[in-house]
């Protein structure tokens, strides 16, 4: 019985003893693959292929025969001709302006919140009215509707623009 717990000592001092070195070994390769890739110098692979070497130098000649070869081929058209109708911009085919503008949107403005729930609003800048108005959460009043009434904020919707209006300043 005793040989079985040496046995199983043993083999745990060198389960142990390989473990550990193990662990040294990968931690000496990870400490050469650390090193390799702060001292690596890495140069990229050129994006273009090397060019051939001019045979000869062009001369005046030369170039105006390949201009006027780009030129009549059409380089930038699929057919490699011309088009059919030549492009020319006329005053009558200017784009049209914008029609009529849209009117100026009002300078809505919120003077206060009064009451308690449920809340009411004194609203400056409202289209033909010259003073306040009184509003209440549901009102729609001069093309406006007012979605919604807090004790300090009152959002409106109208004229394909949502405002949300904020008192100022708050009496007491």
């Amino acid at each position: 019985m005793e040989t079985t717990c040496v046995d199983a000592s043993v083999k745990a001092r060198l389960l142990e003893i390989a473990l550990w070195t193990f662990t040294a070994a990968a931690l000496a390769e990870a400490g050469s693959i650390w090193y390799g890739a702060l001292h690596r110098r890495f140069v990229p692979s050129p994006t273009i292929w090397p060019v051939q070497p001019l045979r000869s130098l062009a001369t005046s000649d030369s170039l105006g025969v390949l201009a006027e070869r780009t030129v009549s081929g059409d380089a930038f058209r699929l057919e490699r001709k011309p088009a059919l109708v030549a492009y020319r911009q006329r005053a009558d085919t200017q784009p049209a302006r914008a029609a009529a503008s849209a009117p100026p949107k009002p300078a809505l403005a919120l003077a206060g919140v009064v009451g308690g729930p449920p809340w009411a609003a004194l609203l400056d800048g409202v289209p033909g009215h010259d003073a306040s108005v009184v509003v209440h959460q549901g009102d729609s009043i001069a093309g406006f509707h007012i979605r919604r009434i807090a004790p300090n904020a009152v959002v409106i919707t109208g004229l394909d623009t949502t405002w949300r209006l904020v008192v100022k300043r708050v009496w007491q």
